[in-house]
Protein backbone atom coordinates (compact mmCIF):
# COMPACT_ATOMS: atom_id res chain seq x y z
CA UNK A 1 0.00 0.00 0.00
CA UNK A 2 1.22 2.93 -1.05
CA UNK A 3 1.55 5.88 1.44
CA UNK A 4 2.17 9.50 1.06
CA UNK A 5 2.74 12.43 3.50
CA UNK A 6 0.73 14.53 5.15
CA UNK A 7 -0.63 17.43 3.08
CA UNK A 8 1.05 16.36 -0.18
CA UNK A 9 -0.38 15.60 -3.48
CA UNK A 10 1.29 13.64 -6.14
CA UNK A 11 0.55 15.60 -9.53
CA UNK A 12 1.27 13.66 -13.05
CA UNK A 13 3.87 14.73 -15.12
CA UNK A 14 2.98 17.55 -17.76
CA UNK A 15 2.84 17.01 -21.30
CA UNK A 16 5.08 19.57 -23.65
CA UNK A 17 2.91 22.10 -25.08
CA UNK A 18 5.52 22.53 -28.27
CA UNK A 19 3.44 20.73 -30.47
CA UNK A 20 -0.31 22.60 -30.36
CA UNK A 21 1.34 25.82 -29.91
CA UNK A 22 3.33 25.41 -33.09
CA UNK A 23 0.12 24.02 -35.10
CA UNK A 24 -1.61 27.48 -33.49
CA UNK A 25 1.27 29.50 -34.97
CA UNK A 26 0.84 27.84 -38.29
CA UNK A 27 -3.20 28.16 -38.47
CA UNK A 28 -2.47 31.96 -37.98
CA UNK A 29 0.24 32.50 -40.37
CA UNK A 30 -1.67 30.74 -42.74
CA UNK A 31 -4.84 32.28 -42.51
CA UNK A 32 -2.68 35.76 -42.66
CA UNK A 33 -1.15 34.63 -45.87
CA UNK A 34 -5.19 33.79 -47.33
CA UNK A 35 -6.40 37.05 -46.26
CA UNK A 36 -7.59 38.95 -48.86
CA UNK A 37 -5.72 42.55 -50.21
CA UNK A 38 -7.76 45.74 -52.26
CA UNK A 39 -5.43 46.77 -54.27
CA UNK A 40 -6.21 49.63 -56.44
CA UNK A 41 -4.58 50.89 -60.21
CA UNK A 42 -2.49 53.64 -59.40
CA UNK A 43 0.46 54.56 -61.93
CA UNK A 44 2.01 57.43 -59.29
CA UNK A 45 2.37 55.78 -56.36
CA UNK A 46 1.65 57.81 -52.91
CA UNK A 47 1.35 61.24 -55.00
CA UNK A 48 -2.47 62.17 -56.04
CA UNK A 49 -3.61 60.86 -59.44
CA UNK A 50 -3.01 63.86 -62.44
CA UNK A 51 -4.29 63.61 -65.97
CA UNK A 52 -7.19 60.97 -67.21
CA UNK A 53 -5.73 58.01 -68.71
CA UNK A 54 -4.64 55.09 -66.38
CA UNK A 55 -2.81 53.01 -69.18
CA UNK A 56 0.25 51.24 -68.43
CA UNK A 57 2.16 47.71 -68.63
CA UNK A 58 1.03 45.41 -65.44
CA UNK A 59 4.49 42.95 -65.44
CA UNK A 60 4.90 42.38 -61.44
CA UNK A 61 8.01 45.02 -61.50
CA UNK A 62 6.05 48.52 -61.81
CA UNK A 63 5.03 49.58 -58.94
CA UNK A 64 1.36 50.59 -60.11
CA UNK A 65 -0.46 48.83 -57.35
CA UNK A 66 -1.54 50.88 -53.88
CA UNK A 67 -3.68 49.79 -51.17
CA UNK A 68 -5.44 53.51 -51.55
CA UNK A 69 -8.61 53.62 -53.11
CA UNK A 70 -8.17 57.47 -53.47
CA UNK A 71 -4.33 57.45 -55.27
CA UNK A 72 -3.17 59.41 -52.39
CA UNK A 73 -0.72 57.97 -49.93
CA UNK A 74 -1.25 53.85 -49.30
CA UNK A 75 1.28 51.28 -49.87
CA UNK A 76 2.19 51.27 -53.59
CA UNK A 77 3.64 48.02 -54.67
CA UNK A 78 3.86 45.71 -57.86
CA UNK A 79 2.74 42.55 -57.64
CA UNK A 80 -0.69 40.65 -57.12
CA UNK A 81 -1.41 37.15 -55.84
CA UNK A 82 -4.56 34.73 -56.18
CA UNK A 83 -6.41 36.28 -53.12
CA UNK A 84 -6.34 39.77 -53.81
CA UNK A 85 -9.38 41.94 -54.88
CA UNK A 86 -8.08 44.74 -57.60
CA UNK A 87 -9.89 47.78 -58.92
CA UNK A 88 -9.19 49.64 -62.09
CA UNK A 89 -8.43 52.54 -61.03
CA UNK A 90 -7.67 54.23 -58.26
CA UNK A 91 -9.52 57.66 -57.80
CA UNK A 92 -11.68 59.54 -59.58
CA UNK A 93 -10.01 61.13 -62.51
CA UNK A 94 -9.54 58.46 -65.34
CA UNK A 95 -11.88 59.75 -67.39
CA UNK A 96 -10.44 58.77 -70.69
CA UNK A 97 -10.46 55.43 -72.80
CA UNK A 98 -7.26 53.56 -71.12
CA UNK A 99 -5.01 50.32 -72.49
CA UNK A 100 -3.62 47.99 -69.51
CA UNK A 101 -1.34 45.02 -70.90
CA UNK A 102 -0.82 42.37 -68.98
CA UNK A 103 2.70 41.00 -69.12
CA UNK A 104 3.42 37.68 -67.69
CA UNK A 105 0.85 35.36 -66.32
CA UNK A 106 -0.88 37.00 -63.20
CA UNK A 107 -3.57 36.07 -61.05
CA UNK A 108 -6.15 37.73 -58.74
CA UNK A 109 -9.44 36.62 -56.50
CA UNK A 110 -11.23 39.51 -58.76
CA UNK A 111 -11.13 42.58 -60.77
CA UNK A 112 -13.60 45.07 -60.41
CA UNK A 113 -13.25 47.94 -63.50
CA UNK A 114 -15.28 51.05 -61.86
CA UNK A 115 -13.39 54.41 -63.72
CA UNK A 116 -15.41 56.02 -65.86
CA UNK A 117 -13.01 55.51 -68.86
CA UNK A 118 -13.26 52.46 -70.64
CA UNK A 119 -10.26 49.99 -69.72
CA UNK A 120 -9.03 47.77 -72.60
CA UNK A 121 -7.26 44.50 -70.63
CA UNK A 122 -5.20 42.71 -73.23
CA UNK A 123 -2.37 40.81 -72.87
CA UNK A 124 -0.62 36.93 -71.57
CA UNK A 125 -3.54 35.17 -69.22
CA UNK A 126 -5.15 36.08 -65.70
CA UNK A 127 -6.21 33.48 -63.49
CA UNK A 128 -9.28 34.83 -61.27
CA UNK A 129 -9.88 32.81 -57.75
CA UNK A 130 -8.49 32.34 -54.50
CA UNK A 131 -10.97 34.22 -52.12
CA UNK A 132 -14.00 35.05 -51.47
CA UNK A 133 -16.57 35.89 -54.43
CA UNK A 134 -13.98 35.91 -57.23
CA UNK A 135 -14.43 36.87 -60.34
CA UNK A 136 -15.41 40.06 -63.14
CA UNK A 137 -17.11 42.81 -61.84
CA UNK A 138 -17.98 46.12 -63.70
CA UNK A 139 -19.52 48.86 -61.26
CA UNK A 140 -22.62 51.30 -61.81
CA UNK A 141 -20.73 54.27 -64.07
CA UNK A 142 -17.82 52.31 -65.42
CA UNK A 143 -17.37 52.87 -69.11
CA UNK A 144 -17.63 49.81 -71.96
CA UNK A 145 -14.68 47.88 -71.29
CA UNK A 146 -12.60 45.46 -73.30
CA UNK A 147 -10.65 42.00 -71.97
CA UNK A 148 -9.03 40.37 -74.58
CA UNK A 149 -6.79 38.21 -72.70
CA UNK A 150 -7.35 35.09 -71.67
CA UNK A 151 -9.01 34.39 -68.82
CA UNK A 152 -8.59 31.23 -66.27
CA UNK A 153 -10.69 29.81 -63.70
CA UNK A 154 -9.20 28.56 -60.31
CA UNK A 155 -12.64 28.89 -58.51
CA UNK A 156 -16.37 29.20 -59.46
CA UNK A 157 -16.26 32.78 -60.86
CA UNK A 158 -19.11 35.20 -62.26
CA UNK A 159 -18.92 37.87 -64.16
CA UNK A 160 -21.31 40.68 -62.87
CA UNK A 161 -22.37 43.83 -64.79
CA UNK A 162 -23.70 46.48 -62.98
CA UNK A 163 -23.54 49.12 -65.31
CA UNK A 164 -25.44 50.42 -68.47
CA UNK A 165 -22.49 49.92 -70.61
CA UNK A 166 -21.65 47.07 -72.50
CA UNK A 167 -18.65 44.97 -71.51
CA UNK A 168 -16.97 42.87 -74.18
CA UNK A 169 -14.70 39.30 -73.33
CA UNK A 170 -12.81 38.08 -76.18
CA UNK A 171 -9.58 36.13 -74.79
CA UNK A 172 -11.25 33.36 -74.34
CA UNK A 173 -12.68 31.40 -70.68
CA UNK A 174 -11.16 27.83 -69.44
CA UNK A 175 -10.27 26.13 -66.16
CA UNK A 176 -12.25 23.54 -64.48
CA UNK A 177 -15.18 25.59 -62.73
CA UNK A 178 -18.50 27.15 -63.19
CA UNK A 179 -18.96 30.25 -64.91
CA UNK A 180 -21.91 32.19 -63.82
CA UNK A 181 -23.33 35.54 -65.61
CA UNK A 182 -25.06 38.34 -64.34
CA UNK A 183 -26.34 41.00 -66.04
CA UNK A 184 -27.73 43.01 -63.20
CA UNK A 185 -28.56 46.33 -65.17
CA UNK A 186 -29.38 47.05 -68.18
CA UNK A 187 -25.63 46.76 -69.86
CA UNK A 188 -24.84 43.32 -70.96
CA UNK A 189 -21.92 41.15 -71.39
CA UNK A 190 -20.57 39.87 -74.86
CA UNK A 191 -18.30 36.88 -74.96
CA UNK A 192 -16.78 36.81 -78.64
CA UNK A 193 -13.77 35.47 -80.81
CA UNK A 194 -12.08 33.02 -78.20
CA UNK A 195 -14.13 30.37 -77.17
CA UNK A 196 -15.78 29.37 -73.52
CA UNK A 197 -14.89 26.07 -72.38
CA UNK A 198 -14.74 25.93 -68.32
CA UNK A 199 -15.25 22.81 -67.34
CA UNK A 200 -17.74 23.26 -65.24
CA UNK A 201 -21.57 24.79 -65.97
CA UNK A 202 -22.45 28.33 -67.26
CA UNK A 203 -25.09 30.23 -66.03
CA UNK A 204 -27.30 32.51 -67.29
CA UNK A 205 -28.61 34.45 -63.90
CA UNK A 206 -28.39 38.38 -63.72
CA UNK A 207 -31.27 40.11 -61.79
CA UNK A 208 -31.99 42.92 -65.09
CA UNK A 209 -32.50 43.23 -68.56
CA UNK A 210 -29.06 43.19 -69.79
CA UNK A 211 -27.95 40.82 -72.79
CA UNK A 212 -25.96 38.30 -72.54
CA UNK A 213 -24.10 36.77 -75.76
CA UNK A 214 -21.80 34.16 -76.25
CA UNK A 215 -20.58 34.10 -80.03
CA UNK A 216 -17.04 32.81 -79.43
CA UNK A 217 -18.45 28.85 -78.88
CA UNK A 218 -18.74 26.84 -76.38
CA UNK A 219 -16.45 23.64 -75.95
CA UNK A 220 -16.86 20.49 -74.91
CA UNK A 221 -15.59 20.76 -71.78
CA UNK A 222 -18.60 22.79 -70.37
CA UNK A 223 -21.65 20.94 -69.16
CA UNK A 224 -25.21 22.10 -68.45
CA UNK A 225 -25.83 25.82 -69.87
CA UNK A 226 -28.58 27.32 -68.04
CA UNK A 227 -30.44 30.81 -68.37
CA UNK A 228 -32.54 32.00 -66.00
CA UNK A 229 -32.38 36.02 -66.12
CA UNK A 230 -34.82 38.53 -67.42
CA UNK A 231 -32.04 39.29 -70.28
CA UNK A 232 -31.86 38.13 -73.60
CA UNK A 233 -30.01 35.17 -73.96
CA UNK A 234 -27.72 34.59 -77.60
CA UNK A 235 -25.48 31.74 -78.42
CA UNK A 236 -24.33 32.59 -82.38
CA UNK A 237 -21.78 32.72 -84.83
CA UNK A 238 -19.62 29.90 -83.58
CA UNK A 239 -20.88 26.26 -82.45
CA UNK A 240 -22.46 25.30 -79.29
CA UNK A 241 -20.23 21.73 -77.95
CA UNK A 242 -20.99 21.57 -74.54
CA UNK A 243 -21.36 18.07 -73.03
CA UNK A 244 -24.53 18.52 -71.01
CA UNK A 245 -28.18 19.83 -71.39
CA UNK A 246 -29.74 23.37 -72.18
CA UNK A 247 -31.91 24.54 -70.26
CA UNK A 248 -33.77 27.97 -71.02
CA UNK A 249 -36.41 29.26 -68.25
CA UNK A 250 -36.00 33.14 -68.73
CA UNK A 251 -38.29 35.49 -67.44
CA UNK A 252 -40.13 38.71 -68.47
CA UNK A 253 -38.49 39.80 -71.57
CA UNK A 254 -35.30 37.24 -71.26
CA UNK A 255 -35.51 35.15 -74.66
CA UNK A 256 -33.04 32.96 -76.04
CA UNK A 257 -31.99 32.66 -79.40
CA UNK A 258 -29.79 29.84 -80.13
CA UNK A 259 -28.57 30.94 -84.15
CA UNK A 260 -25.04 28.77 -83.68
CA UNK A 261 -24.91 25.03 -84.18
CA UNK A 262 -25.83 22.92 -82.02
CA UNK A 263 -23.23 20.04 -80.83
CA UNK A 264 -24.36 19.22 -77.37
CA UNK A 265 -24.47 16.20 -75.94
CA UNK A 266 -27.66 16.17 -74.00
CA UNK A 267 -30.87 17.90 -74.20
CA UNK A 268 -32.71 21.19 -74.65
CA UNK A 269 -35.56 22.15 -72.98
CA UNK A 270 -37.95 25.31 -73.38
CA UNK A 271 -40.00 26.06 -69.88
CA UNK A 272 -38.81 30.05 -69.03
CA UNK A 273 -41.87 31.98 -68.54
CA UNK A 274 -40.83 34.97 -70.87
CA UNK A 275 -43.36 36.67 -73.08
CA UNK A 276 -41.46 36.55 -76.17
CA UNK A 277 -40.37 33.23 -78.44
CA UNK A 278 -37.50 31.56 -78.02
CA UNK A 279 -35.87 30.33 -81.71
CA UNK A 280 -33.28 27.99 -82.35
CA UNK A 281 -32.19 28.63 -86.16
CA UNK A 282 -28.94 26.79 -85.71
CA UNK A 283 -28.86 23.24 -87.05
CA UNK A 284 -29.48 20.57 -84.46
CA UNK A 285 -26.75 17.70 -83.97
CA UNK A 286 -27.31 14.39 -84.42
CA UNK A 287 -25.91 14.62 -80.32
CA UNK A 288 -28.76 16.16 -79.19
CA UNK A 289 -31.11 13.69 -77.44
CA UNK A 290 -34.12 15.57 -77.49
CA UNK A 291 -35.92 18.90 -77.57
CA UNK A 292 -39.04 19.77 -74.99
CA UNK A 293 -40.95 22.49 -75.26
CA UNK A 294 -42.64 23.43 -71.58
CA UNK A 295 -43.50 26.98 -71.66
CA UNK A 296 -47.50 28.75 -71.64
CA UNK A 297 -45.89 32.03 -72.06
CA UNK A 298 -42.83 31.20 -74.59
CA UNK A 299 -43.64 29.88 -78.25
CA UNK A 300 -40.91 27.57 -79.45
CA UNK A 301 -39.16 28.11 -83.38
CA UNK A 302 -37.15 25.50 -84.79
CA UNK A 303 -36.26 26.84 -88.22
CA UNK A 304 -33.15 24.99 -89.23
CA UNK A 305 -32.60 22.57 -91.35
CA UNK A 306 -31.98 19.73 -88.99
CA UNK A 307 -31.31 16.55 -90.97
CA UNK A 308 -29.40 14.81 -88.67
CA UNK A 309 -31.73 15.51 -85.68
CA UNK A 310 -33.26 11.65 -84.75
CA UNK A 311 -33.97 12.82 -80.97
CA UNK A 312 -37.17 13.40 -79.57
CA UNK A 313 -39.12 15.79 -80.11
CA UNK A 314 -41.88 16.49 -76.84
CA UNK A 315 -44.51 19.40 -76.39
CA UNK A 316 -45.52 19.17 -73.19
CA UNK A 317 -47.06 23.08 -72.69
CA UNK A 318 -47.00 26.43 -75.15
CA UNK A 319 -46.65 26.41 -78.85
CA UNK A 320 -44.19 24.44 -80.94
CA UNK A 321 -43.19 24.81 -84.38
CA UNK A 322 -40.46 23.19 -86.40
CA UNK A 323 -40.09 24.06 -89.98
CA UNK A 324 -36.88 22.43 -89.81
CA UNK A 325 -37.30 19.58 -87.84
CA UNK A 326 -37.47 15.85 -88.98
Amino acid sequence: MNSHSPGSIRLAPLRPLARPIASLFAALILTQSLSATSLYWDLNGVTANSGTTSSGTWDGTNVFWNTAPTGTGGTPQAGTTSTDDLFFSSGATFTAASAIVISGAKAANSVTFQQTGPVTLSGTGLTLGGGTSPGLNFSSGTGANIISAPLTLADNVSFTNSATTLQSISGGVTGAFNLTLKANSTGGITLSTASVNNGGTITNSGSSTGAITISGGIGTNVGNILHSSAGAFTLSTTAIANTGNITLSGTGTGVATLSAAINTVGSITNNGATTGTTTISGVIGSGVTGITQNSATSSLFLTGANTTYAGTTTLTSGILRGSGTP
